[in-house]
């Protein structure tokens, strides 16, 4: 069952990129040595790590190509994006690594013109996508410039329902949100309200940090920029119904693994709380934080650009009558409508929910340098291109700015930003160079395969690329399939309610377990719901739903009859908790 669940975790993280760990080192040889690559292991690490620059990453690859077609332990290594776990590199001494940079000088892709027969191919392309990847239903958007040259809705809002997904259907597009917080804070920036490089201590003094010396040099840029070196940590905030200003008070206990300004850590409590730096800035009041920003986005962002249907609140999103439903999964492989879910706490880090002709009109203002689609400027130019600027590496080939993941697919920028809300999946992108524009809206959780698949699939029709990406993408979706299936014989999905009874009740963290109808057990916390199949050993199941999907979790009783339950998400994440009643 380990590797199942393995394979099941690398899918899962196949789009979340973390720190790397190191990995085994093989003997050193003449000219090098080889090298056991570990599942957190990207060229660019390891680049990091031997030559102590992530750009020398294209050595590993001429050097390890090369060996290939010597040594059949080694094989060739195609997309400097794909290196899996046990695969053997050959990592050149620096000396040779230099010699091998000196003559390589990757080909740049030609643009080709967006024309109505490649967007009938796009267009194509997108429905078998979504059949392939079993999503409901997408919206999905294309810009040129300041027009929006394809809009398109596909499947439908709702399982069992007729009712037809439209360029007009309102979905979360979370931490797209992030990237709509990052301008608003440009405008303030223009408008002198506040300064990247400010020390947050400026604007709010009780700013604190685990590390008091590190507290003080945090700037503003730091918040938004994913390098603060404090790591992710969204069982601190999901579903525990934090406040605003309870989720910035909670930065002061999350512990730090890295100092500052050196590796890439995505933490959205640092982020959410930028936005709350700004709408304190521009005049908020501590214990209204989080209207505060609101306003300000409603004021900043939504209005001047355009985006009429965009709003932070799920119960107004649900009361438009064209909204998509979200959908989670199981282990089953089923795809389960389910309800629309809200953190409060971190609204500026992943809140908005919006059609894709409103995100296309976002888009179209990021290509217009800070100027609408109807002309007006929302935003300096200056300070809108400073959030698109790298500021801290991720992979090999993509950095991250303040709200945006700039990428480099094989010699063309993409400027980009996904979002997860449990049942919806959103992605929006631009080309400055192709002056083209992206926006994909789905309404089912897991949904990173199909959205990135459609986005390089752009991407490569634009250049004239062999379509490499969508390949690797449907290779993981078939894998994960079969591992799920595997895993899921070995459970029960009913539970033997003599057995569950010492587990039931609350928890400390907000969380309650529960035995319901059927002799199904549930783990609940705020909106968010697990359902529990039982594995193998006392106190052992499986999370079958969620983003907790595939995470064994397990019950221990100490020798006070008290019961802790706990758990390590994909991420990493180690989630204990104790019974409190």
């Amino acid at each position: 069952m380990q590797k199942i669940i393995q394979l099941i975790m690398l899918m899962l993280l196949a789009a979340a990129p973390s720190l790397a760990k190191a990995g085994p080192l093989g003997q050193s040889q003449e000219g090098g040595q080889a090298y056991t690559v570990q599942a957190e292991d990207s060229l660019s690490r390891l680049a990091a790590k031997f030559y102590q620059d992530f750009d020398a990453w294209p050595a590993i690859q001429l050097a390890t190509n090369a060996k290939a077609a010597q040594d059949s332990r080694f094989t060739v290594i195609k997309n400097p994006n794909v290196i899996e776990a046990g695969q053997i590199l050959w990592i050149p001494d620096p000396d040779e690594a230099q010699r091998l940079l000196a003559g390589y000088a990757p080909a740049d892709p030609k643009l080709q013109p967006l024309t109505s027969e490649l967007l009938a191919e796009f267009e194509t392309y997108i429905e078998s996508a979504r059949q392939r990847f079993e999503i409901p239903g997408a919206a999905v958007g294309v810009v040129q410039g300041n027009q929006i040259v394809f809009a398109q809705g596909f499947g439908v809002r709702e399982l069992g329902r007729a009712d037809p997904i439209t360029p007009e259907t309102i979905f979360a597009v979370g931490s797209t949100t992030k990237a709509m917080t990052s301008m608003l804070l440009a405008t303030l920036v223009d408008e002198g309200k506040l300064d990247w490089d400010q020390p947050v201590v400026e604007i709010w003094p009780d700013f604190k940090l685990s590390d008091p010396e590190v507290t003080s040099q945090i700037r503003v840029r730091d918040l938004l920029n994913m390098s603060s070196g404090v790591p992710r940590i969204d069982l601190a905030w999901s579903g525990a119904e934090l406040t605003a200003e309870q989720t910035m008070a909670s930065l002061a206990e999350l512990p730090f693994v890295t100092p500052p300004g050196q590796w890439f850590h995505y933490n959205n409590q640092m982020f959410a709380t930028s936005g709350y730096i700004g709408t304190l800035a521009a005049g908020g009041q501590f214990g209204n934080l989080r209207q505060g920003y609101v306003d300000l986005l409603q004021a900043r962002v939504f209005d001047p650009i355009g985006m009429s249907s965009a709003i932070t609140s799920i119960d107004v999103a649900q009361a438009q009558p064209n909204h998509a439903i979200p959908h989670d999964f199981t282990l089953s492989g089923e795809v389960v409508p389910t309800h629309y879910h809200a953190d409060p706490g971190i609204t500026p880090a992943g809140a908005v929910n919006a059609s894709t002709l409103d995100m296309a009109r976002f888009v179209m203002t990021q290509l217009g340098q800070g100027v609408a689609p109807d002309g007006r400027r929302a935003v300096s130019a200056e300070n809108l291109a400073e959030t698109w600027q790298p500021q801290v590496k991720v992979t090999q080939n993509m950095s991250y700015g303040m709200g945006w993941f700039i990428e480099d697919y094989k010699g063309t920028q993409m400027i980009w930003h996904d979002g997860d809300v449990l049942g919806f999946k959103a992605l929006i992108a631009f080309i400055p160079e192709a002056n083209v524009g992206l926006v994909v809206l789905t309404n089912r959780i897991i949904s990173t395969g199909f959205s990135y698949s459609v986005r390089y699939h752009l991407l490569e029709l634009l250049y004239g690329l062999d379509f490499e990406e969508e390949v690797k993408y449907e290779a993981h979706w078939d894998a994960f399939i079969e591992a799920i299936t595997k895993l899921r014989a070995q459970l029960n999905p009913l539970v033997d309610p003599n057995e569950v009874t010492p587990y039931l009740g609350n928890y400390s963290g907000n969380w309650r377990v529960e035995l319901r109808d059927g002799n199904t057990l549930w783990a609940v916390r705020g909106p968010y719901e697990w359902r529990l199949l039982k594995a193998t050993g006392a106190g052992k199941y499986m999370i079958n739903n969620g983003f907790g999907i595939a995470t064994p979790l397990q019950f221990v009783k100490d020798d006070n009859d008290g019961i802790t339950m706990t758990f390590q998400l994909t991420s990493g994440e180690v989630g204990t908790y104790q019974r409190v009643d």
